[in-house]
C-alpha cells in the first residue's frame, strides 16, 4: 500500500542543504540577522543568533559579522514567495546513523531512543567525540546498529567536513562546497531499518547507487519486467488518484471526508453504508477505531499538517 509520496521533477532546482561561500550583503542589527548573497542576484537570510563557529573564508573586520564579509552556510529553507531563503552557519552532515553539526558540539539523541539504551549510545557517543571540534545527532537507525558501523560512519562524515573546511579556506566566493546525497538516497536513510526489508526500483541507475549501500537487514531488487511496469503492479496511479479525492470508502461501508481549507483541515467520520441495527455504540466505536488508522495513513500521504481537526462518530 502507498504510504508515502515524494516528487522531484528531474529538470527542478533546488538549494536546499547546499553548502556556499556567500558574500554578506547586509547587517540588521534590529532584525538579528544578515542578508547574504549566495549566487549571483540570490540572496538569503542568516539569523545571526546561531552564528556559533563560522568558517568565514574572508574576513574584512574584527565585527562579529560585517557586509563585505564571506563565510560557509548552508541553506535551510527553500525561498517562497515573497520571503527569502534561509541558511545557517551550523552546518550539517547526514549519515545514515549520525548527523555531523559543525557549530552545535553536543550530542544529540533522537527522541526514539530512551531509557538504558539511549544512555549507553550516548556514552559511546563521547568516546567518539573526545577530541573532535563539532557535534552529533544519533539517529534512530544507530539503536539497532553495530558499533563499528557507527564508528566507520562517523569517520567517514569527520573525513567529509575536514575536507569541506580545507576547501573553503581557498575558495571564491558563490562557491558550492557540499551537495547532499541523491532524494532517493536521503529517503533510505531517514527510513526505519528495523522495519524495512526491501527496496524496489525499475531504475538501473538508483539500484546501482543504493545496492552499495544495502546491508544484510534488507535487500535492494532491479524490477526489469518489460510487460508490467512497477507503476502498473503496485497500481500507484490509482493510489494517487485516490489520495487526491475528498472521500475515502472503507471496507466496513463507512466513509471519511478530507476538506483542506486555508486555515486548517477538517475531517468528518461517516457510517454511511455501515448500519448496524443492534449495538449501536460498539458499531460506531469500531468504525471510529477503523478511521483512525486510515486517517493516519491519510496525513503522511497527503503531506497534511497544521491545525487538523476530526469530527469522529
Amino acid at each position: 500500500r502507498l504510504l508515502e509520496v515524494q516528487l522531484v521533477a528531474s529538470d527542478s532546482v533546488s538549494f536546499l542543504k547546499i553548502i556556499y561561500t556567500p558574500r554578506v550583503k547586509n547587517v540588521f542589527a534590529n532584525l538579528n540577522a544578515a542578508f547574504v548573497e549566495f549566487s549571483k542576484g540570490r540572496i538569503c537570510y542568516l539569523p545571526l543568533e546561531d552564528l556559533k563557529s563560522p568558517i568565514f573564508t574572508k574576513k574584512i573586520s574584527q565585527k562579529l559579522i560585517a557586509a563585505g564579509d564571506e563565510l560557509a552556510v548552508q541553506i535551510t529553507k527553500e525561498a517562497m514567495k515573497a520571503k527569502e531563503a534561509v541558511a545557517t552557519t551550523n552546518l550539517s552532515f547526514p549519515g545514515e546513523y549520525l548527523v555531523l553539526t559543525s557549530s552545535n558540539r553536543t550530542i544529540g539523541v533522537s527522541s526514539k531512543i530512551s531509557g538504558e539504551k539511549k544512555k549507553y549510545i550516548q556514552e559511546f557517543a563521547k568516546k567518539l567525540l573526545a577530541d573532535a571540534d563539532f557535534g552529533i545527532i544519533l539517529r534512530t537507525n544507530a539503536v539497532n546498529a553495530s558499533e563499528d558501523a557507527i564508528r566507520t560512519e562517523f569517520f567517514q562524515l569527520k573525513e567529509e567536513y575536514e575536507r569541506l573546511k580545507k576547501h573553503a579556506a581557498s575558495s571564491t566566493i558563490y562557491t558550492c562546497l557540499y551537495k547532499e546525497r541523491p532524494f532517493y538516497y536521503k529517503m533510505l536513510m531517514d527510513t526505519d531499518k528495523s522495519v524495512l526489508n526491501e527496496v524496489v526500483t525499475d531504475n538501473p541507475q538508483i539500484f546501482e547507487t543504493l545496492k552499495e549501500s544495502a546491508s544484510n537487514t534488507y535487500s535492494v531488487r532491479l524490477y526489469k519486467d518489460e510487460m508490467l511496469s512497477l507503476a502498473k503492479l503496485y497500481n500507484i496511479a490509482g493510489q494517487l488518484e485516490n489520495a487526491l479525492k475528498p472521500r475515502i470508502w472503507l471496507k466496513s461501508g463507512a466513509n471519511i471526508v478530507i476538506q483542506p481549507t486555508e486555515a486548517l483541515t477538517v475531517i468528518d467520520v461517516n457510517s454511511s453504508k455501515n448500519t448496524a441495527k443492534k449495538n449501536k455504540q460498539l458499531n460506531h466505536y469500531k468504525i471510529n477505531l477503523e478511521s483512525a488508522k486510515e486517517i493516519s495513513a491519510q496525513l503522511r500521504l497527503r503531506n497534511l499538517s497544521g491545525i487538523i481537526i476530526v469530527d469522529f462518530i
